[in-house]
């Protein structure tokens, strides 16, 4: 593992051509760790990694209900978990963002080496993006029911914008069918 700077950013090669980017300054008083999950972007596949986020959100084998996950960031502190969705050329970027306050600004804690808040977020959010709860044949059909819908209305939402169907318009017809016409949060036809 070797360290390269870029201003005030640390960038080391981890395995499976993974990155981890870290930046330390102490004038903040929380901690933002992002996890960059990127895959060309193509029709077929971006409603079902757009669908698979929301799933993953509502919990983990560790923590199998959103109410349970909740309640453990907020025990931490307030500490948030959420996920974005966007393209960045012709991949689809889901952003995995966590922030935890610094266990130095905390009263009654003393900052651990190693950091013991910090080092029990990134176990939150390796175990939500790695250790999701199945049954027998996958994601809970529940769940996934239920993000299907809320999906739905995202993508029902961005059709009823004229600003947003003016722009995915213009941005279709200037791809000519490439990835760059293909919206990062999927197709409401691919969702049935």
């Amino acid at each position: 593992m070797t360290w390269a700077r870029s201003g005030d950013f640390r960038k080391t090669e981890l395995a499976n051509g993974a990155r981890l980017f870290w930046a330390s300054a102490s004038r903040f008083k929380t901690t933002l760790a992002v996890a960059y999950l990127r895959s060309p972007l193509r029709v077929e596949d971006a409603t079902k990694t757009a669908l698979a986020a929301f799933v993953l959100r509502r919990g983990c084998r560790a923590l199998p209900s959103e109410l349970q996950l909740r309640r453990k960031l907020e025990s931490m502190y307030g500490a948030t978990l959420d996920f974005s969705l966007s393209r960045s050329g012709a991949d689809q970027v889901v952003a995995w963002e966590m922030e935890v306050p610094c266990e130095r600004f905390l009263p009654g804690r003393r900052p651990v080496p190693g950091g013991g808040l910090l080092r029990e977020a990134f176990g939150i959010l390796g175990a939500v993006l790695t250790d999701p709860v199945l049954e027998r044949w996958g994601f809970r059909r529940a769940i996934v029911a239920q993000e299907k819908a809320k999906l739905a209305s995202i993508l029902a939402s961005q059709a009823d914008s004229k600003d947003r169907l003016a722009y995915d318009e213009c941005r279709k017809g200037m791809a000519l069918g490439g990835p760059w016409a293909v919206n990062p949060y999927g197709d409401a036809e691919r969702l049935k």
